[in-house]
């Protein structure tokens, strides 16, 4: 293994992610069809308010998600370029592996910190974006009478 780990890990993780943000967003798309329920009044207009609220809500979580994805494959990328770095660095200057642990440790230890972080905020993220969407989607289908 390779001195900071593996950048497929990292890309695994950011298709993980992309994953997600794709199965909320097709969550969202479901929960949105609920809008063409034939149904009028008062509470029609404001349930399909709070649909067209969630729907959007959804669709920005799920973008911000795929982001973080492109966040964690940009790592990637950049811990294989140190890596590739650190080879021809041994190689031109002989450098021992402790020497050239040290030299990119930092380097990496925050490309791999960050990488976790903008993970966990994602998830986080669509937890709490996809409990409201469900929510308000359960609150609309009981107040028409098919929840």
């Amino acid at each position: 293994m390779m001195i900071g780990g593996d950048p497929e890990d990292l890309r695994r993780l950011a298709a993980s992610v992309r994953r997600v943000a794709e199965g909320l967003a097709d969550d969202t798309d479901r929960a949105a069809s609920a809008r063409h329920v034939e149904w009028a009044g008062v509470a029609a207009t404001a349930f399909r308010e709070e649909l067209r609220t969630r729907q959007l809500e959804g669709t920005e979580i799920s973008a911000a998600i795929h982001d973080v994805a492109r966040e964690i494959d940009r790592l990637a990328e950049t811990l294989q370029q140190r890596q590739s770095a650190l080879l021809v660095a041994l190689e031109t200057a002989g450098r021992s592996v402790e020497d050239a642990q040290q030299w990119i440790a930092d380097g990496v230890t925050d490309l791999v910190d960050t990488a976790e972080g903008l993970a966990r905020e994602a998830l986080d993220t669509i937890g709490d974006g996809a409990e409201a969407l469900e929510d308000a989607a359960r609150r609309g289908l009981r107040t028409i009478g098919l929840g």
